[in-house]
């Protein structure tokens, strides 16, 4: 038989969609989640952008552009 303690959590995890649960279970500590998902984000930001300039510098290269434009024609 489980103690009185297990029940509540027992009763979140049957049935229940599995990011309800993890809200349940994160919900003490929400706001730093919240902040941890916006440094993340803000620090991988680069690496998101990082095809964009790569793609831009080989279209330059491949259509002999001089090296200040780097603006498709």
């Amino acid at each position: 038989m489980a103690s009185s303690w297990e029940r509540p959590l027992d009763h979140r995890y049957r049935g229940e969609h599995p990011i309800r649960t993890r809200a349940y279970l994160f919900r003490a500590d929400r706001r730093r989640l919240l902040a941890a998902v916006v440094v993340f984000t803000v620090k991988h930001s680069p690496v998101r952008l990082l095809p964009l300039i790569t793609a831009s510098i080989v279209d330059t290269v491949v259509q002999h552009q001089p090296l200040t434009s780097t603006a498709p024609t």
